[in-house]
């Protein structure tokens, strides 16, 4: 194990923006991979962009020099390259080690890919091979991407095209920018007749788009990327691509650092070189072996001296076999694999056996799954047999026996790809729910103790062995303070120093609290909208990038509602104790609490919606809420029982809990959500708060094709019919939630109906039905049938607008809140 002079274990920063990006979660694994072999620490800082007020950037302010002992910055991901951000981070970190990944600065160790050779190749093969002319380059936004647009540029230039400014659209590396950069290049003028993206992503969007233009790929329009991601593999067609190792790119930044750190003064710029992936989507069939059947007849005799072309063999080989991304270019292990394989190979031709090559075929290839490199060995394979094939042309059992051989071998690949690709899928799913499990505790947590709990019992599914969580306000330097919130470690367990805790930012965690193993940390910030909230860490245990997005994201919406509902029960607590005068700042907090939570954004597929919350004077509990999901949408709606502020506590909770359940369980019966909902609110309400709220809540389930189901108590469903004329009334026969958690789940009664086009549905609360008349009394269901029917064929907002309107002209005064939500039913887009 490395360490300091001072004997400490030395640490390495690694800033770049997110690490849930297949390019820097590759970045982040070499890393990892290589700090672990030296015994060092890592920290990822995994921030945002560079450009613009982004709250994510509060991670890369964390720390400083004094704090870390070599650094790698990775500007390109953050959207700036030469900007004076990334500049203040190269001085603030110039008296320690420094490395940059994909950018080059002066006096700063750099290391990067070549960008432009390899362009140029298959832009000059799309030319040459395929006649293609009227070639487009998609583009990105750094110098990686103006490197790949020269190599485009220079294969016009020898292919003897003019260049034609018109095929160069601006993209941003996401699969949006490649099918707008289609739609561009297709609206404006006679298109193209191939693309050549300046990554996999923009070509992949590029692919889909030209699919729903009714383009060919490669027949219309050929298409080609960068990066040679794990989805270029599996599109169809498969993309042709150019492959880089990013994953090096991360193992060779860190020895980089070390080498410095040890004394090494050369810091000239590096490249790694880049590969063809020559597939499908370009017009090739895949890598074909260059047989050149005219060879002198032969026979038998041939297999003896095929030991002559051992060292030919192996060079093809080692040229053309994918690399362990976590091995240096002349790692001894990997150096093996080619002189492996032709021995094995030879040992069959020439002993008359078929198996010495299949079994070595599948070591070294079993060992490559974890890497997502498994249907790459097919190259491998084709160029050894073609070379192979030549020489046995002449001698028709030799070259039988070889091509037996190579078909066991690619057979082998092609079970160990389907089963690699089989377990990945499982993997995810098991992650997926497990996230989701995790999600439902994490989000109905409405206190600290609750939210470590739900941490902790989910943490060990996910194989994350360490986590820590700090908040703070603002954006801290590294000399300022944050507050431990949560430390658990696997073999500690939650750490109870860790709560409630001051400690120096830049010490990241603070060092009695961190895992005793060596470690690598991601870090992550957590914030609410533009908020910055603090940040957490979490130890890189799995391989999966999207754990890293994900856990920040629950732990942040977790945060920010116990903020906010701390501050309500703190504030109900104190103005309890309050003179009467001061009951109309509490309402005013419960109207804001009330309102501020209401959906903003009530587009649906196939719904026309128009929704309005009014607060009484004394404020009521009144919920309503609209959440958008896969083929429809759920709705809500409610009122707890009671005025104030505990009843706009409750009427938040009831939101929470909802919209986490719904949001993990989008395909649950109504009488599901119902039951989980009466639960989680009971224990709060009754077993934490010590409170007796309850409230009327009905759930719906809302699918695209106009079929509703429901479940819960509240007012009637009123459901104006189009094609008849008259309306409709149905009743809720649920239970009341919130007054006994005891209820089983099957006896909560459901219901179902299904609206037709033109149909309207309308859900209020009992604030339109009990609005009382001096001398008519209450406005009820009757006149709201009534009123609906003459007003039933005006847009949605009228519809809105009339029936507020009427039932305001029936009272003189709202004594409870008043909601109203209209939605009608337009059908399926045709």
């Amino acid at each position: 194990m490395m360490s300091g002079g001072s004997g400490h274990k030395l640490r390495l920063g690694l800033f770049l923006r997110g690490g849930d990006y297949t390019y820097q979660n590759e970045i982040v694994l070499g890393a990892h991979d290589e700090c672990r072999e030296h015994g060092l620490d890592l920290y990822c800082f995994a921030g945002g962009l560079l450009t613009g007020s982004d709250p994510r950037n509060l991670v890369y302010d964390l720390a400083a020099a004094a704090d870390l002992d070599g650094v790698i910055l990775v500007p390109s991901t953050m959207g700036s390259e030469e900007g004076a951000e990334v500049e203040r981070m190269l001085q603030r970190f110039g008296s320690i080690p420094i490395c940059t990944i994909g950018s080059v600065h002066p006096g700063v160790a750099s290391l990067g890919v070549d960008n432009s050779s390899n362009v140029l190749a298959l832009t000059t093969h799309l030319i040459e091979r395929h006649e293609r002319r009227r070639i487009a380059f998609v583009a990105g936004l750094n110098r990686e991407s103006r490197d790949r647009f020269e190599g485009y540029r220079e294969a016009l230039r020898r292919g003897r095209l003019e260049y034609d400014e018109q095929l160069v659209v601006q993209g941003d590396y996401t699969p949006p920018s490649g099918a707008r950069a289609v739609a561009a290049l297709f609206d404006r003028g006679p298109g193209c007749d191939a693309i050549v993206a300046a990554n996999d992503w923009m070509a992949l969007g590029a692919l889909e788009a030209l699919e729903g233009r009714g383009l060919r790929v490669p027949e219309d329009v050929a298409v080609i990327g960068f990066d040679d991601i794990e989805q270029a593999r599996f599109v169809t067609p498969p993309l042709t691509t150019i492959r880089q190792r990013p994953r090096l790119l991360g193992t060779q930044a860190v020895r980089r650092v070390l080498g410095m750190l040890a004394g090494e003064v050369d810091i000239s710029p590096r490249m790694l070189d880049t590969a063809m992936v020559v597939r499908q989507s370009c017009g090739c069939l895949g890598p074909r072996p260059n047989i050149d059947l005219d060879v002198p007849s032969a026979d038998e005799a041939l297999l003896s001296a095929l030991g002559h072309s051992r060292m030919a063999w192996i060079d093809a080989v080692a040229r053309a076999a994918p690399a362990v991304d976590h091995a240096a270019p002349n790692d001894p292990a990997e150096a093996q694999i080619p002189a492996l394989l032709v021995d094995a190979l030879l040992a069959d031709l020439q002993g008359g056996t078929e198996h010495q090559f299949a079994m070595a075929v599948e070591g070294v290839v079993r060992q490559a799954t974890h890497l997502g490199h498994v249907a790459a060995w097919h190259d491998t394979i084709s160029r050894l047999r073609g070379e192979c094939v030549t020489r046995l042309a002449g001698s028709f059992r030799a070259w039988l026996r070889a091509e037996t051989v190579f078909e066991q071998a690619h057979l082998i690949i092609s079970g160990l790809a389907e089963h690699a690709q089989a377990r990945r899928r499982l993997e995810k799913e098991a992650l997926i729910r497990n996230l989701e499990e995790m999600s439902v505790a994490v989000r109905t947590a409405l206190d600290i103790p609750a939210l470590r709990s739900a941490l902790t019992s989910h943490l060990p599914n996910l194989r994350i062995t360490s986590l820590f969580v700090a908040r703070h306000a603002g954006f801290p330097g590294p000399d300022d303070c944050s507050e431990a919130v949560l430390a658990y470690n696997e073999e500690a367990g939650l750490e109870p120093s860790g709560n409630e805790r001051l400690f120096r930012t830049g010490e990241i965690v603070p060092i009695d609290l961190r895992p005793p193993w060596r470690h690598s940390m991601m870090v992550q910030p957590l914030f609410f909208k533009e908020q910055p909230l603090g940040y957490c860490v979490i130890e890189i245990g799995s391989r999966d990038g999207s754990v890293f997005k994900t856990i920040p994201e629950l732990i942040s919406t977790a945060l920010k509602a116990i903020l906010l509902a701390n501050t309500i029960v703190e504030e109900a607590t104190r103005r309890e104790r309050a003179e009467q005068t001061r009951m109309s700042q509490e309402l005013e907090i419960a109207a804001r609490i009330q309102t501020g939570i209401l959906p903003n954004d009530v587009r649906v597929p196939g719904l026309e919606i128009s929704a309005r919350m009014l607060p009484a004077t004394e404020v009521g509990g009144d919920y309503f809420d609209i959440l958008p999901c896969a083929d429809g949408c759920w709705l809500g709606i409610g009122d707890v029982a009671g005025h104030g502020l505990h009843t706009g506590l409750v009427m938040l909770m009831i939101q929470s809990i909802v919209a986490a359940t719904t949001h993990a369980l989008p395909d649950a019966p109504p009488a599901e959500a119902w039951a989980a909902l009466n639960t989680v609110l009971c224990e709060n309400v009754r077993g934490r708060l010590g409170r007796d709220e309850h409230a009327t809540v009905t759930l719906l389930r809302y699918r695209e094709d106009g079929g509703f189901e429901f479940a819960g108590a509240h007012e009637e469903l009123v459901i104006y019919r189009a094609a008849q004329r008259r309306c409709e009334v149905l009743e809720t026969p649920g239970l009341w939630v919130g007054i006994s958690k005891t209820t089983p789940r099957h006896s909560v009664p459901s219901g179902r109906f299904t609206l037709d086009p033109g149909d309207v549905l309308l859900l209020y609360t009992d604030g339109v039905t009990e609005a009382r008349h001096q001398v008519g009394g209450l406005f009820g269901v009757e006149r709201v049938c009534q009123n609906l029917l003459e007003v039933a064929e005006l847009p949605v907002d009228d519809i809105l607008e009339q029936l507020l309107a009427r039932v305001d002209a029936w009272t003189a005064r709202h004594r409870d809140d008043l909601t109203l939500v209209v939605l009608r039913y337009r059908g399926l887009d045709r």
